[in-house]
């Protein structure tokens, strides 16, 4: 019998915290984009959510007595992870809430890294929406800090792509649908393809390895999901985090692409 054991699952010497570094400075050029286009508010937003982050993970390691987890950088990936998806003219206070519900709800309540089910981040920026929608949208007219670093973002991609932290058909199977259907649709595709939210999330957050599936079967199916709701999200809906609620939705359906995946074997 074969048993589909909790993510992420690693195969080599490489640690989480090896991993989580190399993300970290595959982020570097887009955090550097963020700060030439809107200033000290976007160091202060990246430094409340990084701030906030760890400050969770370490009152979660203390009240729930687990394993010390902060050498991991997860927490800190987190953090910026959520700031580069806020507006830049949110309040520090709401980057810093945002950040510690990612921690303490979607990730420590369902039993740490590895065990939840959604991106923490992206989870975090919808509630705020929800939350906060007026706030959320005062910055609309900027976008968000990752809006202008779709070069940037490409960099840090290439950089992943090169040390294998990410599986490359996550990617190509999320941008290329969007491609696709957007040819279909008669739109254009370049302007769909090259936002910085959209290669944010599929370089960055569609290849988290908690929320990813295992096999390639599975990426595929997953990465032409997100894709897919993105473009219909975007041609029908006309809501701006379609990228946010497409990678979200997929999210859920991981468990059930793992299992049909893993009886294909």
């Amino acid at each position: 019998m074969k048993i589909l054991a909790i993510s992420p699952h690693l195969h080599s010497g490489i640690s989480t915290r090896m991993i989580m570094r190399d993300v970290l400075l595959a982020l570097t050029p887009a955090g550097l984009t963020a700060i030439y286009f809107f200033g000290w508010q976007a160091v202060w937003l990246i430094a409340a959510g990084v701030s906030s982050a760890v400050i969770a993970e370490y009152l979660a390691v203390l009240e729930l007595r687990k394993k010390h987890s902060l050498n991991d950088l997860s927490a800190v990936i987190t953090g910026v992870l959520l700031a580069f998806v806020l507006p830049p003219s949110l309040p520090l206070w709401a980057a810093a809430l945002g950040s510690f519900f990612a921690i303490l709800i979607v990730k420590e309540l369902f039993g740490g890294l590895g065990r939840n089910i959604f991106n923490p981040a992206l989870a975090a920026r919808v509630v705020l929406a929800i939350s906060f929608p007026a706030l959320m949208a005062a910055g609309n007219t900027a976008g968000s800090l990752s809006g202008n670093a779709a070069p940037a973002l490409l960099l840090g991609a290439a950089y992943l792509l090169c040390r294998r932290v990410i599986d490359w058909r996550i990617p190509v199977g999320f941008l290329g649908a969007v491609a696709v259907f957007m040819l279909l649709s008669g739109e254009n595709i370049l302007l769909h393809i090259s936002t910085g939210n959209l290669l944010l999330g599929a370089f960055f957050m569609a290849t988290d390895y908690t929320t990813s599936p295992m096999l390639w079967r599975g990426r595929w199916i997953f990465a032409l999901g997100c894709g897919i709701l993105v473009s219909t999200i975007r041609l029908y809906g006309g809501y701006a985090d379609s990228v946010y609620y497409s990678i979200l939705i997929m999210n859920i359906l991981v468990p059930l692409i793992d299992r049909l995946d893993e009886a294909k074997k």
